[in-house]
């Protein structure tokens, strides 16, 4: 009696490795890394049942699925990899994002999208113009890193910029 008289051998090492790599994705902690290491673990579990299919079982289905998991698991793998690279900026723009930006909670990342802006860096000279109204394009953002910069108009200030 019983639900199994007979049981069917082990199956094959590759099936065995497979689920080892599945059970490893079961047990990866929270933390930075863990949905790239998730993603490894389960591309490598997923390779590992396509090539059973493949070799052991000869199972066009199992092996065409499995290879499209791992497929997937590695585009996922590479975006993963990619976001987290550090982004670095060249030093005047370092010192702008440590600066003003971090401190909002901005990350290198969305700060990259600024930086992408950027026409030119330029320093001023003391009592240098920077804009004339109606004659400069003010289609840029500008910012007062160091010093101070004094709005006027006819000789007469109407706004002091800076630090």
């Amino acid at each position: 009696g019983g639900i199994c008289p007979a049981w069917l051998n082990i199956n094959h090492y590759l099936f065995q490795i497979a689920n080892f790599f599945l059970l490893l994705s079961y047990l990866i902690p929270g933390g930075p890394y863990a949905l790239l290491q998730l993603r490894v673990v389960i591309g490598l579990g997923s390779f590992f049942f396509a090539l059973w299919g493949y070799v052991i079982l000869c199972a066009f289905d199992t092996l065409v699925w499995n290879a499209l998991f791992t497929l997937i698991n590695l585009v996922h793998i590479c975006v993963l990899v990619r976001g987290l690279q550090r982004v670095s900026f060249i030093t005047e723009l370092e010192a702008v994002f440590e600066d003003l930006f971090r401190p909002l909670g901005v990350t290198r990342h969305q700060f990259q999208g600024v930086n992408a802006c950027v026409g030119e860096i330029r320093e001023l000279s003391d009592r240098e113009v920077f804009a004339v109204q109606k004659v400069s394009r003010n289609d840029n953002l500008s910012l007062v890193v160091s010093g101070n910069l004094l709005v006027t108009e006819n000789q007469r200030t109407l706004q002091q910029v800076g630090k």
